[in-house]
């Protein structure tokens, strides 16, 4: 007390350290601060909860209705599918949280750095945040409520679902916190988060094709699935650190105590040797200074000597080097080129022809950057409007730069097709896949028309470029339904050309009519194109105020 009374500072260990419980409350006030900001985001909130209520809701009732059965195989398929489907699950989870999540943008250590809490303590606060968050509660309570499943393996094995539930949540989220702060650390530069980006978002894709790729390879050959090769297989897994809590309930219906306490010494392990990463990972970030992200040095004017000397030529320049250096942008130009070797791959078993419906699909794909480009743009923006360039010109070199990206891309995509259909062999085959290529092409550039008619009204927060990995806080409702409405968008600006196969599907007349289609096609996707792009000049012009305003509070989310 005297150091207190002579005006002393208190030595930093001696500071009053807040409890866990702090920060759990700290993250229910800001959701329900967001919640109360706006209307969209209350009605946002409520959807969420019936989706989560209905979640829980199936969850309890399929547990219930696989706990009343008394054959045999179901407890065969739940001891080989428990434990497969949800090591696979946190997986996946990991990989999305690491990718598209993010650490929250409110909820991270350096928002903390000023007040002086310790490693350990700051650690184990954001940690149990995240475990009481919406998020762990909803599924927490769909594992809780899917424990009757196991009633016929007997009441021990139902309370081992209950443990398994608590320690299958801590291990997903200590999981998820060990790895964003390890690739916090690790990838420190611009360029390596660039190029983790697109890995990572390569890996999600993957990962969520596997299942489909794997069981239509098997039922074109007519495979049957080995049974006791999967529970080996399911018996391997359980022995993970992902995998381990899902073998509780199975232990524990055996009397297998020994298993049982093995595989929940190694969920407990996973989740010690996380926290400590976590906490090491935020000691290190605090006594280390951030890598300089180093760029190459563009010779000359770059990208604007290859461009027309106009205002939409420049326009168009910007936007190209910003694609180029943006990963959550030009991630979306890499997603096109997967996608169609997935659909080659899957073409193997069900047909040659597969890989166009994925050239076809991709072809949707190149604008949905850019329909919330001034989003991605942000405050950049301004500098247009202080120049004083005219909304017409800004939307014709946005729709520029997106053209002639996607154009070069689908020829890649073409080239693709053509060589894994076989289509190349024959004048019949040139000429189906000349016109398949046309229709994918057209509908890439009514797409981009529809984006640029689209992002001067339909806005959403975007995480920054300095943190790809972050979620801007607020506005969830407006994340949720813009995407989708884009999408849908997307799909009915073809009307007309989907109008014409179906009148030639249903004349009969599709065999030997079907080149009919590259005219109509092009008359459609570049006339959706143009008006968009006129559309979307008249809504820029009126708008460009409310617009700056909107990206400055995106600005502020992104902090």
């Amino acid at each position: 007390m005297s150091g207190v009374a002579s005006g002393t500072p208190p030595a930093p260990e001696a500071m009053a350290q807040p409890p866990v419980g702090t920060f759990v409350r700290l993250r229910w006030a800001i959701t329900m601060a967001t919640i109360r900001r706006s209307v969209w985001q209350l009605v946002g909130f409520i959807v969420t909860l019936i989706i989560a209520a209905s979640c829980i809701g199936g969850a309890l009732v399929g547990g219930i209705v696989l706990g009343m059965q008394t054959d045999p195989l179901v407890g065969v398929v739940l001891r080989i599918a428990v434990p497969l489907a949800g090591a696979f699950a946190i997986l996946l989870a990991v990989i999305i949280q690491l990718m598209i999540v993010g650490e929250n943008s409110t909820m991270t250590p350096d928002n903390f750095a000023i007040y002086g809490i310790d490693d350990r303590r700051l650690t184990t606060g954001l940690v149990a945040a995240g475990l009481a968050g919406p998020t762990g509660l909803t599924f927490l309570a769909c594992l809780l409520a899917f424990a009757p499943a196991y009633a016929h393996f007997g009441a021990a094995s139902v309370a081992a679902a209950v443990l398994a539930a608590f320690v299958v949540i801590a291990t997903a989220m200590l999981c998820s916190k060990a790895l964003l702060s390890l690739f916090g650390v690790l990838v420190r530069s611009q360029a390596g988060k660039n190029m983790f980006y697109i890995v990572m978002m390569v890996v999600i894709i993957l990962l969520a094709e596997a299942p489909s790729m794997m069981m239509a390879s098997l039922d074109t050959a007519g495979a049957a699935i080995d049974v006791h090769h999967m529970a080996q297989a399911s018996s391997v897994v359980g022995w993970t650190p992902l995998g381990a809590p899902f073998m509780l309930p199975f232990d524990a219906a055996d009397g297998a105590w020994g298993a049982f306490a093995a595989h929940l010494l190694i969920a407990g392990a996973t989740c010690a040797v996380c926290w400590w990463l976590t906490m090491w990972c935020l000691h290190y970030a605090r006594t280390h200074d951030a890598a300089v992200s180093g760029g190459k040095a563009e010779k000359g004017l770059g990208m604007f000597t290859r461009m027309p000397d106009s205002p939409s030529g420049a326009v168009t320049a910007r936007l190209l080097c910003m694609l180029r250096r943006d990963p959550r942008q030009s991630v979306m130009f890499v997603m096109p080129l997967l996608i169609v070797f997935i659909f080659a791959f899957m073409g193997r078993q069900i047909g040659d022809w597969y890989v166009w419906t994925g050239m076809i699909v991709s072809c949707m794909m190149f604008a949905i950057a850019e329909a919330n480009g001034l989003g991605y743009d942000g405050r950049g923006f301004a500098m247009e409007v202080i120049c004083g360039v005219r909304a017409v010109d800004d939307r014709r070199g946005r729709a520029r730069a997106y053209v002639l990206v996607a154009t070069l891309s689908i020829i890649v995509l073409f080239v693709i097709s053509m060589a894994c259909s076989g289509f190349w062999r024959t004048p019949a085959g040139w000429l189906q896949g000349l016109t398949i290529g046309v229709c994918g092409w057209s509908w890439t550039l009514a797409t981009i028309g529809v984006a640029e008619a689209m992002n001067p009204v339909f806005m959403y927060p975007t995480p920054s470029l300095e943190k790809p990995f972050s979620t801007p806080q607020g506005r969830g409702a407006a994340q949720m339904f813009i995407p989708l409405l884009q999408m849908l968008l997307f799909v009915a600006v073809m009307i007309p050309t989907v109008g014409v196969i179906a009148g030639l599907g249903f004349g009969g007349a599709f065999d030997r009519w079907y080149p009919v289609l590259i005219p109509v096609a092009l008359a459609n996707g570049v006339g959706v194109l143009w008006l968009g792009t006129w559309l979307g000049a008249k809504l820029l012009e009126r708008r460009k105020l409310k617009v700056l305003d909107t990206l400055d509070g995106f600005a502020a989310l992104q902090q």
